[in-house]
């Protein structure tokens, strides 16, 4: 028996999901070439990373030699992912608004802040808030209509979509 060929690589494409063993998400954006990844605990643990994509592959870099390694096609988008001296497996398939990734970069108590959040597809969330050197979980993102409570005020949310072409890539 022979393996069914593998979907092309789409120019463009969201995808989200799970480690492999839990414990953490990761979000994937590609557009015309280039991608966005956001690993993320819920707790301390976040990476962003980004980079060029040739031929399905993805090679992303992040602060703190964050890595991310593998593969994507039309279904799902496959690797290794190294952040905080830890590493992990992941199989994220294709996410279908309102799953994804999403950032906004609010002001805490007088402070710039960023919020990064991965919606799955099965509607749950994770995400954190980084204000200088504290890190919190996220508050919960209203994704429908893009935003959330942060320090008591309402905070527009952006969604980083390869497929929409939103996103500062």
């Amino acid at each position: 028996t022979s393996e069914a060929p593998k979907p092309d690589a789409p120019a463009r494409a969201d995808y989200a999901g799970r480690v492999t063993g839990g414990g953490a998400s990761v979000a994937v954006s590609v557009r015309d070439g280039h991608a966005i990844a956001y690993l993320c605990d819920g707790k301390k643990v976040e990476a962003w990373l980004q980079g060029a994509t040739t031929g399905g592959k993805l090679d992303l870099k992040g602060a703190k030699n964050a890595a991310l390694t593998g593969s994507f096609d039309a279904t799902a988008a496959t690797g290794t992912v190294t952040a905080s001296g830890k590493t992990w497996q992941f199989t994220a398939p294709v996410a279908k608004k309102p799953a994804g990734l999403y950032r906004a970069t609010p002001k805490v108590k007088g402070q710039q802040a960023k919020v990064g959040w991965i919606v799955l597809p099965d509607g749950s969330q994770v995400g954190i808030l980084a204000a200088g050197d504290d890190t919190t979980a996220a508050p919960p993102l209203d994704a429908a209509q893009g935003t959330a409570t942060v320090d008591g005020a309402a905070v527009p949310a952006e969604a980083i979509s390869g497929l929409a072409g939103t996103g500062d890539f």
